[in-house]
């Protein structure tokens, strides 16, 4: 397990916090040699599952110390985790299809409503419950006001298979190779063509054949026959495409990655992909965001990691 970018949090994972501190180059989380299978990452508390087991670091705020700088375990869980998702200072992940859910320390509870049947979790929250969507919180965005408990999601009953959910008030889902999105709409993030909030659904626009979507703080993105296409905001180049300050209300395509991409994760205002078994980032560096210290303060074109640790 390899992190690179800003480290208020010890969210490098490095046995180090710092305020200011900023690493521009892949540094090696401590502990997590080897045996890591999936990570998770969103705000200051990054999540990996390693030998079944679920492991974070991270999660030190402004106000506490409750955190730690390098991987420790989540402890609760009652086997091995399929899926694990991260939030600012908490975490998730699915065990025989119930959801566990955690904070600092990293003590996991089942999420009551949620003991099975669940192949999918965003921290924020929705989950994939028997191919339908649900939501809660103050980002759940299924009607006025917030779901304290998991509620289903108008008109998603069937054939979902991931979501993915911001944390500035916009989700959306993967159903049946199309993406749709819900939520606040400010910088086009819904993909439906306009800047219209919706608190139900709408179908991202020219999307099909989809098989992995993400969504960042004000832009979404997802892969499509092996290619990227973004939309939303693209005030740091985040969208990919050549341009950086126009925003986009449907999706674009991004530009320069090589060959098949097989994975995609859209970040603060940057994204990154992995595509022929290397990792491409583009948009905001300013704080090391894309991995690559000759990259300047933003790219508006993937450029590979690395060097990487050794």
């Amino acid at each position: 397990m390899q992190c690179w970018g800003w480290n208020a949090y010890g969210q490098l994972g490095n046995s180090s916090i710092s305020f200011g501190g900023v690493a521009r180059l892949p540094t090696r989380v401590v502990g997590l040699e080897d045996g890591v299978t999936a990570i998770a990452v969103q705000g200051g508390t990054p999540c990996a599952i390693t030998d079944g087991g679920v492991q974070c670091w991270g999660g030190v705020s402004l106000y506490s110390d409750a955190g730690v700088g390098e991987a420790t375990p989540v402890v609760g869980l009652p086997g091995n985790a399929t899926t694990i998702a991260a939030g600012l200072w908490s975490g998730c992940a699915v065990v025989s299809g119930g959801a566990w859910c955690w904070e600092y320390p990293p003590v996991a509870r089942q999420f009551e409503g949620l003991s099975s049947g669940v192949t999918d979790i965003a921290v924020g929250g929705c989950a994939v419950l028997d191919g339908g969507a649900l939501c809660w919180g103050i980002y759940s965005q299924t009607a006025n006001g917030v779901k304290e408990s998991p509620t289903p999601v108008p008109g998603l009953a069937r054939g979902v298979s991931a979501v993915s959910v911001s944390s500035y008030g916009t989700a959306c889902a993967l159903v049946s190779g199309e993406v749709q999105c819900w939520g606040e709409n400010l910088e086009g993030q819904l993909g439906d063509g306009s800047d219209a909030g919706s608190l139900e659904p709408v179908r991202v626009v020219g999307l099909e054949g989809v098989s992995a979507i993400s969504v960042g703080w004000w832009h979404a993105c997802a892969i499509v026959g092996g290619a990227v296409w973004c939309w939303g905001d693209n005030s740091e180049g985040e969208l990919g495409n050549l341009d950086a300050g126009e925003q986009s209300t449907v999706p674009v395509p991004v530009v320069g990655l090589p060959g098949t991409v097989s994975a995609i994760a859209a970040g603060t205002l940057h994204t990154c992909a992995i595509a022929e078994d290397q990792v491409w980032c583009w948009g905001r560096n300013l704080l090391g965001e894309l991995g690559n210290p000759d990259a300047g303060i933003q790219s508006v074109v993937p450029v590979p990691v690395g060097p990487w640790a050794p």
